[in-house]
């Protein structure tokens, strides 16, 4: 209408062929046609590829993923592990006192702080502090103790506030 032409109807956008076309040999000829292709072969289905870290094949201790299902806030992985021995496709760690053999998809290499930490008999304790190893030992006029008879450290930066308020507090204590 806008070119001033009439209207066409979706069936009249494709011309009508002009050449005819014999139902019989068309279809006769589709039948050969159809018998000379042959079905292809199915795709073959490749297995997945999973990541495995560069420092994975060097590290002495590893993270364990744990696949089972997880309360909230829980941690992926456990550990660290120390490795055992290692293989193309799996890992032999020691966990729990006992070495079990884990597939390479589940662990992560675990960064230690210190390298010579080789056993777990060797890691530190981390450990509360419960204040002085001997009850007996009076402490030091410098170290505060809380109630409980913790040991009380206070950050650096504060180090000089803190002198500086005992000076005050005392010369208050003497007025």
């Amino acid at each position: 209408m806008v070119y001033g032409k009439t209207i066409r109807l979706p069936g009249e956008f494709v011309e009508e062929p002009t050449t005819e076309i014999d139902l019989d040999s068309f279809a006769s000829n589709l039948l050969k046609q159809m018998l000379h292709l042959k079905p292809s072969r199915p795709a073959q289905s490749k297995a997945r590829l999973v990541f495995v870290p560069k420092d994975l094949q060097t590290c002495s201790h590893v993270f364990l993923r744990c696949d089972g299902v997880r309360k909230p806030l829980e941690p992926t992985y456990d550990g660290p592990f120390p490795v055992i021995s290692r293989h193309e496709k799996y890992f032999t760690i020691k966990r729990k006192c006992k070495h079990i053999k884990v597939s390479v998809d589940r662990l992560k290499p675990a960064s230690l702080l210190q390298e010579k930490w080789e056993s777990e008999k060797e890691l530190p304790n981390f450990s509360k502090d419960t204040g002085p190893q001997h009850p007996t030992e009076e402490p030091s006029p410098n170290i505060r103790l809380s109630k409980s008879g913790r040991i009380i450290r206070f950050p650096l930066r504060f180090l000089e506030q803190l002198s500086l308020w005992k000076i005050n507090q005392i010369s208050y204590q003497t007025m």
